[in-house]
């Protein structure tokens, strides 16, 4: 897991003492890594230096705060909308989500039209 519970308790602004939902968030935040990851085609890793030397699509959070930070927001819109709709609103994925992640998107040019 990229984040750690003490970064997820901090945004989420929840005790560090309290650990009853320790577990939910540690899925909540594998939950987010797995989202960031599919979204934008890259593995992620903690450090430039854990990035595997062979080819491939890759990102470190140390290099990119933003892909960190999308994270957290990720978790704390987990942890505030437990349930995707209620029966007043339908809750959507954060828009600024959507933009810090983008400029990591990786696009394969082979399934493009010629």
């Amino acid at each position: 897991m990229l984040l750690t519970l003490s970064e997820i308790k901090q945004q989420c602004s929840i005790s560090p003492d309290d650990d009853t939902r320790d577990s939910l968030l540690t899925l909540y935040a594998q939950t987010a890594q797995k989202f960031i990851e599919h979204k934008t085609g890259r593995c992620l890793f903690a450090l430039k230096t854990d990035i595997p030397t062979e080819n491939g699509w890759y990102a470190s959070i140390d290099e990119a705060p933003d892909l960190k930070l999308a994270m957290l927001l990720l978790v704390t819109h987990f942890n505030d909308n437990p349930s995707a709709t209620t029966e007043v609103s339908t809750r959507t994925m954060p828009f600024s989500v959507n933009q810090m992640v983008a400029p990591y998107i990786v696009f394969d040019s082979s399934i493009l039209p010629s």
